[in-house]
C-alpha cells in the first residue's frame, strides 16, 4: 500500500468507526466487528472526530448508544464516504497489480487451474513472468459487480449479468444432482428435471445473488423459487454441503463440481441431471478493469478448446 493511500486511510478509520458503532448499537460490539482489542480507542477516536467536526454524533455510553439527530444525518454521508474510500482503494490495488504484472483470480468451488487446466496452462506458458494468484470468493452477494470488486477477473459458473461487468464463456458443463446417501434419489443412475423439481432443495441467505443462487435449485426450469426448501440457509460452499447432508435436501451444481464431490465426500451422491439446461464456466470482469493480463486471459479464453476439465 502506497503512504498516501496508508495516510488517506488514517483520516478515513474515525468516519468507518462511526459507522460501525451506528449499525451495531454498541462500543463493545462494534470493537468486536472491527477486531479491535480496545473499545476505549474505538471511543477516544470518534471524541475526535466529533471535536473535529463540532457536532456531537453519538449519545449514551457502552452498548446503549443512539445517534444524535446530527448523528442521523452524518451517518448518510460516512457510509457514502466509506464506500468511495473503499472503491479508491481497490482501485488503486488493481492497478498497482497491472503495473507490476499481478494478476488476482477469484473463484467459486474448484480452484481455476483444476476447473479449466488448458485455459490456466495456455496462459503460463505465454505469460510465463505474470504473477497470478488466486482469491478464494464467498458465494455472489448482492449483485455479480459487487462481488468482483476485490479481484481483477473471476472464474465461476454461470455469473447473473449486470451493466457493470463483462462476461466472457469458457466451456457449457452439464448439471448433476447432489443429494444425501440417505435420500431417496441417491441409488439413481440418472434424473430428469421433472423427477426432482418438487423435491426439498437447500435453502440460501437472502444476500446470495438470487440469479446465480436459483440455478441451483432449479429455478430456471421451475420458473420460480422452489417451495420446499431447509430452514436452515446456506451463504457458502461449507454450510450449503453441510445442510446437504442434515436436512436430507438436493442441490443441483456443475458435473465439474460433482466429479470432485464425488471423489472427497462418499457420504453424498451425484446423479448426472440429464435434461437440465447446461451451465458455463464463465470469466467475470469489471468493465472499468484496465489490465493487460485479463485481456490476455479473455483473448485465450475466447479461442478454441480455452478450458476443457
Amino acid at each position: 500500500m502506497s503512504d498516501s493511500v496508508m495516510e488517506l486511510d488514517l483520516v478515513a478509520a474515525p468516519v468507518r468507526y462511526f459507522v460501525a458503532v451506528a449499525e451495531e448499537g454498541g462500543i463493545e460490539r462494534a470493537a468486536r466487528s472491527l477486531q479491535m482489542t480496545r473499545p476505549q480507542a474505538l471511543l477516544e477516536a470518534i471524541s475526535a472526530l466529533e471535536a473535529e467536526i463540532g457536532l456531537t454524533l453519538l449519545e449514551g455510553a457502552g452498548d446503549r448508544v443512539r445517534l444524535t439527530p446530527d448523528g442521523e444525518a452524518y451517518l448518510a454521508k460516512a457510509r457514502a464516504a466509506i464506500s468511495a474510500y473503499d472503491e479508491v482503494t481497490l482501485t488503486a490495488g488493481k492497478l498497482g497489480r497491472a503495473a507490476r504484472g499481478q494478476l488476482q483470480v477469484g473463484f467459486v468451488g474448484p480452484p481455476p487451474p483444476v476447473l479449466a487446466p488448458e485455459l490456466f496452462g495456455a496462459f503460463a506458458r505465454t505469460h510465463a513472468d505474470a504473477e497470478l494468484s488466486f482469491n478464494d470468493l464467498q458465494f455472489p452477494r448482492n449483485s455479480t459487480a459487487s462481488w468482483l470488486r476485490g479481484v481483477d477477473v473471476a472464474l465461476c459458473f454461470s455469473p447473473s449479468a449486470h451493466p457493470d461487468v463483462h462476461l466472457q464463456r469458457v466451456r457449457e458443463d452439464p448439471r448433476v444432482v447432489i443429494a444425501p446417501r440417505e435420500h431417496p434419489i441417491a441409488s439413481r443412475e440418472e434424473l430428469t428435471v421433472a423427477e426432482v423439481v418438487d423435491e426439498k432443495f437447500v435453502g440460501f441467505d437472502p444476500a446470495i445473488e438470487r440469479g446465480w443462487a436459483g440455478l441451483l435449485t432449479l429455478d430456471d426450469h421451475r420458473g420460480a423459487k422452489p417451495s420446499l426448501v431447509t430452514d436452515e440457509l446456506a451463504g457458502n460452499a461449507l454450510e450449503m454441503l453441510t445442510i446437504l447432508g442434515a436436512a436430507k435436501a438436493i442441490v443441483v451444481l456443475a458435473a465439474s463440481h460433482g466429479r470432485i464431490i464425488k471423489g472427497a465426500l462418499p457420504n453424498l451422491a451425484v446423479i448426472p441431471l440429464a435434461d437440465a439446461h447446461p451451465t458455463e464456466l464463465t470469466l467475470a470482469w469489471k468493465t472499468d478493469t484496465r489490465h493487460p493480463l485479463v485481456d490476455a486471459l479473455v483473448g485465450l479464453a475466447a479461442g478454441p478448446n480455452p478450458g476443457q476439465p
